[in-house]
């Protein structure tokens, strides 16, 4: 019963912290850009960049998470070419959050539950910064030809 809610914990806790983390990025970012004096087309790369960023942040939320299960809790453990170190466990959790799922390494055990849930909120999340992304552009080349 520990472990499931060890697991639990485990999984709703960094979908809760990326969402937090995202939706304060974007909000940064629209307040940066209100007051920013650049020029507007320059703008969006800002924004692309920042969201970039801000995922980027979020992929290492869930790899710690993964890093935390594995040698923390001993909840669960890796198959195929198994996660020796963080670097492992981010690119572990970049496909995840991607949806790509190359998978040279998977989650077994209880650890399948936060890669499962990593895939939906990577797909939120990158469905918001698309939306965030193209409502810049309407804004920042609203009345500019797209040369």
């Amino acid at each position: 019963m520990e472990t499931v809610i060890a697991t639990i914990a485990l999984t709703f806790t960094p979908l809760m912290l990326t969402v937090v983390v995202h939706y304060e990025a974007l909000s940064g970012l629209s307040k940066v850009l209100q007051k920013s004096t650049i020029q507007s087309h320059p703008k969006v790369l800002v924004v692309v960049f920042g969201v970039i960023t801000a995922h980027f942040v979020e992929i290492a939320i869930y790899a710690l998470a993964y890093w935390i299960a594995d040698t923390g809790l001993n909840i669960g453990d890796f198959g195929g070419n198994r996660a020796v170190n963080f670097a492992d466990y981010l690119f572990f959790s970049a496909e995840t959050f991607s949806t790509l799922g190359i998978g040279d390494i998977f989650p077994l055990g209880m650890m399948r539950l936060i890669a499962s849930l990593e895939s939906l909120n990577g797909i939120v999340l990158i469905g918001w910064s698309t939306s965030f992304t193209y409502l810049s552009m309407s804004r920042y080349w609203a009345g500019n030809s797209l040369e």
